[in-house]
């Protein structure tokens, strides 16, 4: 099975850019959540900036997990 993806280029050169990127993307959030998590495990931080950062990583979390993207 294959899949192509076709671009009438250049009108269509930021779709082809954003597609081309995709796994950059992935990648980008991947270590964005990462740094997240040994922020919360090995900083030392007052209680209040711990939650906030829990809270951004169940929010990036919940975002995946809504566009099918999560790990």
């Amino acid at each position: 099975m294959k899949g192509i993806l076709e671009f009438e280029l250049p009108m269509e050169d930021e779709q082809f850019n954003l597609h081309c990127k995709a796994m950059d993307y992935a990648i980008c959030i991947d270590e964005i959540d990462e740094y997240l998590r040994q922020q919360l495990k090995y900083t030392e931080r007052p209680e209040l900036e711990l939650k906030v950062i829990q809270e951004v990583r169940d929010k990036l979390c919940e975002l995946r997990i809504a566009r099918d993207i999560s790990p």
